[in-house]
């Protein structure tokens, strides 16, 4: 009987037990969303110290936006479909680099990186990077700005590289792109 008795009051904390956890568990959530209605850019503004700053703002981001951080991914296409957006807003992707496959023309990449910005800000609470390799992707499309070989800069006037260098920079940023890589 005294073995009954013991697994009886084992069986009971071990429910109490699950049942306190399940609770604490939807406190938990229930703070984290609280939190997550804090936004970057209120963090960033804010008169407290960069660590504070970074602090708030890792708090108020949940372990998927974490985890989602550390990753950027290549999409197909040349427009954002549902699947894609799905999979943007599911892992909170920290960026998207575009590849040939995903330029035509101007004003197409235009659409394509608002879309890609727009359905990741509203998975996460940060901005993501959409990126590009400026050296490999853009060299034969020519609707984008030429540039010279890698290996012809140095041969070139410094009020030339610096011209080339501000409009590719220009034409990147009014595409959509904040990340150019080369």
């Amino acid at each position: 009987m005294n073995l009954f008795l013991r697994r009886a009051l084992c069986g009971m904390a071990l429910i109490v037990a699950a049942i306190g956890t399940a609770g604490c568990q939807h406190e938990s959530q229930a703070e984290q969303e609280e939190v997550r209605t804090v936004s970057y850019r209120a963090v960033m503004q804010s008169d407290k110290p960069v660590p504070e700053k970074v602090n708030t703002w890792l708090g108020a981001m949940s372990q998927e936006d974490k985890i989602g951080q550390l990753m950027m991914i290549s999409l197909h296409g040349s427009t954002v479909g549902q699947s894609q957006k799905d999979v943007i807003r599911k892992y909170r992707v920290s960026g998207v680099m575009l590849t040939n496959e995903n330029l035509n023309n101007k004003n197409q990449v235009k659409a394509f990186t608002n879309d890609i910005m727009q359905t990741a800000t509203t998975a996460s609470m940060v901005t993501p990077y959409i990126a590009i390799n400026r050296d490999k992707v853009l060299r034969s499309n020519e609707s984008f700005l030429r540039l010279p070989e890698p290996n012809r800069w140095g041969q070139l006037p410094m009020e030339r590289i610096i011209n080339l260098a501000t409009r590719s920079a220009i034409e990147m940023r009014d595409m959509g792109f904040n990340l150019v890589i080369g």
